[in-house]
């Protein structure tokens, strides 16, 4: 009759291939996640070279107003 220990190191492989499996896939969908993050951060930064440009114009035009 076999016993439950015999069968230990066979589970415990499985578990361990598992969590590999597990762990590549966290760090897989971190870059992916961080790519994401870094787009929409220098996105965002050339918005606010745009809005910067757009308050020069405005700045620009109300000088010209008042003259």
């Amino acid at each position: 009759m076999t016993d439950f220990t015999d069968f230990m190191p066979i589970i415990i492989l499985v578990l361990n291939a598992f969590l590999l499996v597990v762990i590549v896939i966290a760090i897989i969908v971190g870059v992916k996640l961080g790519k994401k993050w870094l787009d929409n951060r220098t996105q965002s930064k050339d918005s606010t070279k745009d809005l910067e440009r757009r308050i020069e114009i405005l700045e620009q035009e109300i000088k010209n107003i008042k003259k």
